[in-house]
Parts: C-alpha cells; sequence; structure tokens
C-alpha cells in the first residue's frame, strides 16, 4: 500500500538490521510467511491467510519491537524457544514434537498451545507470556452498543471523509437531545479507535482529503523506557495532519531539547514523497499549530516570518507547559501509539521488568526510537488502507505539493530552531 507497509529491508526510516541477530529476523520472517502461505485452520491469525509482504513487513517490524523490549536474559530464552519450534516447522524432516518440546523446555502438550499461540499473536509475541491469546471485549472491536454505534454510522454514511472531529460533533449532536441526555458518549480516544477500527473492516474504498491542509506538531511524554539513562524520561515530538490523523513526521528523544522535533521534520522529509505517490498532498497548508517548548517559546514569534505571503498560513502558537503537552496530540491521534501509552501528565512510572502489563523497557534509545517508528507505520499504513489510491495522473502533481509543503516547514520551523 504506502512506505509505512514496506518490509524492513525497503522501509527509509529506520533499518532494523543493525538492532536484531540476522536468525531471529530469518525466523520470525519465515513464520509469518507460512502463515500467509496457510489456510488459517483454527480462526484468527497475526498475519491472515494471502497477506502480501508489505502486510507480512509491518507485522513484522512489531514482533522485532517486542523482541527488542525484553531484557537480555528473556531475550534469550525467546530465542531458545522460536529456534526450536522455526527449525521443527521449517524441516523437511522434523523431529518429533517431544525432542523439539525438550529443547524448548516445556511439555509436549504445551508445546502445540505454544505454536498456535505463536501463530495467532505473531512468533515472538506468542512466546512472550504478557501478551493474550484470548480477546476481552473492546469498544474499538465490539463497538459501544446503541444508539452510539448507530450515530456512529450515520455520520460515516453522512460523509466517506468524515474525520474523527466530525464523527465526535455528530455525537455530540444527538447526546445533547433532551431522550438522550442519559446516553454515555465514548471518549474522543476510544472513539478514534472505534472509527479507525469500522474503516479498517469495511471494504469500501474512501477518499481522503488532502494531507497537509491542517498541521499539528505536539510533544509529551511517551510510555517508553531507554534502559541505559533511566534517569531521564523519552519524549516524542509529532507532525500530525489534523483532519485524517495520518503521522506525517515521528521523532523521538531523551529529556528536553529540540532533538525531537528535528528528527520529526528529518522524518517527515523521508515520508511525504512516499504517501505522495498514494495519495493527493495539499497544494499548501492553512493551518499551523504548533505547541512550542520552553526552550523554543522567546524565538517563536519567528516562525513563517521569512515566507512568502501567498503560502503563509495561520499559524496559532501554543506555549508548551506541563499541562499542555501532548494534549492536542492526543486529541488528534489518541493516547496510544500501539503498545505505547502518550503521557499527557506527570513522569513516567518506574520500569519494572516482571511488570506483567508494560512491556517498555529498551537497551538504547535507537530500540525505542524504532519501536516508537513501527508503532507509526502500522497505524498510518491502517488508516490509509481503505483510501481509494490517486493513480498514476496524480502522482506529479502530489509529488511536486510535497516537495513545496515541505519546504514551507523547514521555512516555519527553521528560524525558530535556529535561532
Amino acid at each position: 500500500m504506502y512506505g509505512a507497509g514496506m518490509s524492513n529491508a525497503e522501509n527509509p526510516i529506520r533499518n532494523v538490521e543493525p538492532l536484531v541477530p540476522a536468525d531471529v529476523r530469518s525466523a520470525v520472517l519465515g513464520w509469518l510467511r507460512m502463515d500467509a502461505a496457510e489456510p488459517a485452520r483454527n480462526g484468527r491469525r497475526a498475519v491472515p491467510a494471502g497477506s502480501d509482504p508489505a502486510a507480512i513487513g509491518l507485522v513484522a517490524d512489531r514482533e522485532f519491537a517486542v523482541y527488542l523490549a525484553l531484557p537480555r536474559d528473556q531475550r534469550e530464552e525467546i530465542e531458545k524457544r522460536l529456534f526450536a519450534f522455526w527449525n521443527q516447522r521449517n524441516s523437511t524432516r522434523p523431529e518429533s514434537m517431544s525432542a523439539v518440546a525438550e529443547k524448548a523446555s516445556t511439555g509436549r502438550a504445551n508445546a502445540y498451545r505454544i505454536i498456535q499461540r505463536m501463530s495467532v499473536l505473531g512468533p515472538i509475541r506468542g512466546l512472550v507470556p504478557q501478551y493474550r491469546a484470548g480477546q476481552r471485549a473492546s469498544g474499538t472491536r465490539d463497538g459501544f452498543g446503541e444508539p452510539v454505534d448507530r450515530w456512529i454510522e450515520e455520520a460515516l454514511l453522512a460523509s466517506t471523509s468524515a474525520t474523527i472531529a466530525d464523527v465526535e460533533r455528530h455525537l455530540d449532536v444527538r447526546g445533547a437531545q433532551p431522550a438522550h441526555r442519559d446516553v454515555v458518549l465514548p471518549t474522543p480516544s476510544a472513539l478514534k479507535r472505534r472509527v479507525q477500527h469500522l474503516r479498517r473492516s469495511s471494504s469500501a474504498r474512501v477518499v481522503m482529503e488532502p494531507l497537509g491542509k491542517k498541521v499539528l506538531i505536539d510533544f509529551c511524554r511517551v510510555d517508553v523506557i531507554d534502559l541505559s539513562r533511566q534517569e531521564e524520561d523519552l519524549w516524542t515530538t509529532a507532525i500530525v495532519d489534523i483532519g485524517t490523523g495520518v503521522i506525517l513526521g515521528l521523532g523521538v528523544q531523551v529529556g528536553e531539547g529540540d532533538a525531537g522535533l528535528i528528527a520529526a521534520l528529518s522524518d517527515m522529509r523521508r515520508r511525504l514523497p512516499d504517501l505522495a505517490r498514494h495519495v493527493r498532498i495539499a497544494a499548501r497548508i492553512e493551518n499551523f499549530e504548533w505547541v512550542v517548548s520552553p526552550l523554543l517559546i522567546a524565538r517563536a514569534e519567528k516562525a513563517g516570518a521569512e515566507l512568502r505571503a501567498s503560502r503563509r498560513p495561520r499559524i496559532d502558537i501554543l506555549p508548551g507547559g506541563e499541562r499542555q503537552f501532548g494534549v492536542r496530540l492526543v486529541r488528534v491521534i489518541g493516547d496510544r501509539l500501539g503498545d505505547r501509552r502518550l503521557l499527557t501528565r506527570g513522569r513516567a512510572a518506574p520500569f519494572y521488568e516482571d511488570d506483567a502489563h508494560k512491556i517498555r523497557g529498551f537497551t538504547t534509545g535507537q530500540e525505542a526510537a524504532y519501536a516508537l517508528e513501527v508503532e507509526a507505520n502500522s497505524r498510518n499504513a491502517a488508516l490509509l488502507g481503505p483510501v481509494v489510491p490517486i493513480g498514476s495522473r496524480g502522482h506529479k502533481a502530489s509529488l511536486q505539493a510535497a516537495d513545496a509543503l515541505m519546504s514551507d516547514m523547514v521555512e516555519i520551523i527553521g528560524p525558530v530552531v535556529l535561532g
């Protein structure tokens, strides 16, 4: 579909090869490819039968991110079991399950259950006890009940390009009616996840508004820890298209500063041309919202000053304080990037290796950044999956628009960052 769904060998954002051992990469990709080539005999799978290389690459990226988040000793245990099960599955003369179970340090009956988990959750997640194989009740998957589900459907049917904000406004209007005063509406983040799920599961194609008309830059702490520097929080800066929630650029840094902003701008430069080959890019930015860190606020008045009037958007500079960090970002994309929670207040909670619900410690900042980029890629691919491609005739114009848009971004941000 689009670049966020490419395999790591093709992905220009970050190559996983220096981070994950080659034999682990080979086993994970091999397992997923086999799952894609075989019918699902026992229900759902991490990679559905018939999945293309892009879809397999997305799932593999997330598996690698889970692997990198494990403590060193747990990685070794996971590797031992992964190779035992993969070698058995990949061999033309497979060993008996009893021999495989012995290599994996488990019982024969449990070995069959583990193999099933590996296909349902993914070959790494299936080996990590913290991840659940069963599905719990979920507003994202199962809906919120009547009449809220019907109202959401009304909003989506009224406009195929309806934004999350449009759906939320429709729910607010419906809920304000006297007969519905007792109806509990979903939170913005829960509503966003539900709408995204509906669009992913729908076979209907939708027309998306051009990306980049309304842009938000915001930053916040994220529920990920760099174990090499435990005293400092990890922060992420995101450049987001407000209308669609597509992440245009993502940067990660340890502690406060402007490194995350610079990284996000660089990431946007890599992402935009690929996006432009599949969806329309706006001719110019019309609205630009920027939550500026305290370190840059003194120079924020320079934003866009050097941009010619015909290209200059409406610029809203929002001073970033403890109560503002990430609030607007969460409103647009929700409070999670996959398994990672965006923290709008307070410090990140301490990391515990035995915490059964939070796998979030990384040995290096590079590994943590890779994991967040994987989640952004997966999220964008899900949003853009149902979108009608622009076709070959629209490629050239969209690429030109992307180039102009990127130049405007540099002109707006550069004077503030560089002084």
